[in-house]
């Protein structure tokens, strides 16, 4: 014999009845129990594995809870800036050429960027935006070329709180306008009213027919005549809620984007 073969293991039988022989079973019947020292390692592995589980459900929860908070008192902050509302009165634009009121917008120290293409106003015209006076001016700029509509609300709440839009075209005959977003009046009719207001138009100046109500494509607005020196003009602010101008989910519900417009 080898003396590396192995000799089997002999079983361990116990007779019963007749020839049939059976296994001992007494090397299964012992009970079963784990050394203290493993069920010590094990309890380290348990309380370990409890340990990872808390913090990466902490982790998610903050992700997707803490983020969504954090980003509301972002966009709170940004709408809570004390900025002066200091749109142009347009009625006092009326007399002054496309260079004259690009100066005077200069001389009021407004950070403005046109954006339209001389191309699309060969009589005369053009489109500008006053860029918030507590934002970095190129950053502010890149927002607004990006697109007001891809924004998100963070960005969008820092940028159109301050900022105004501003054109006029003198294709056909003068059309100046004024578009802004307000977010402090709280309604359509409180906004247009606030507008009328800062723009120096009384509601005596209303059309008695036709001079409030809401148009055809759903803008809410006051209309009526303004006498600059002899000249009439016809004015117009219109509303309605900046979510049908832009649906940028996070911005208040009763945000509203404002338009005043004055043609001769």
């Amino acid at each position: 014999m080898s003396l590396f073969q192995l000799k089997p293991e002999s079983k361990r039988y116990v007779e019963s009845d007749g020839p049939i022989r059976y296994l001992d079973p007494g090397h299964i019947d012992r009970p079963i129990s784990m050394p203290r020292v493993q069920i010590a390692i094990m309890a380290a592995f348990v309380l370990v594995g409890a340990i990872i589980a808390w913090q990466l459900y902490n982790n998610i929860d903050d992700a997707v809870f803490g983020a969504a908070e954090r980003k509301q008192q972002e966009i709170d902050a940004n709408l809570a800036r004390d900025i002066a509302f200091d749109a142009p009165v347009i009625s006092s634009l009326v007399y002054l050429d496309d260079n004259t009121i690009r100066q005077t917008f200069t001389d009021a120290g407004y950070a403005m960027h046109e954006y339209s293409d001389p191309a699309d106003y060969p009589n005369g015209g053009f489109e500008s935006a006053r860029m918030p006076a507590d934002m970095n001016y190129d950053e502010a700029v890149a927002l607004f070329d990006q697109g007001i509509a891809s924004l998100d609300a963070v960005e969008a709440s820092k940028l159109l709180k301050g900022m105004w839009m501003y054109s006029v075209d003198r294709t056909e005959y003068l059309d100046m306008r004024v578009r802004y977003v307000d977010f402090a009046s709280g309604s359509l009719d409180a906004a247009i009213d606030a507008a009328m207001m800062q723009q120096g138009l009384s509601a005596d100046t209303m059309l008695a027919e036709n001079g409030s109500g809401v148009d055809e494509v759903g803008n809410t607005f006051k209309a009526g005549t303004l006498d600059i020196d002899g000249v009439i003009y016809q004015w117009r602010v219109s509303a309605v809620p900046l979510s049908d101008m832009y649906g940028i989910s996070g911005l208040p519900e009763n945000a509203v984007y404002v338009g005043v417009r004055l043609t001769a």
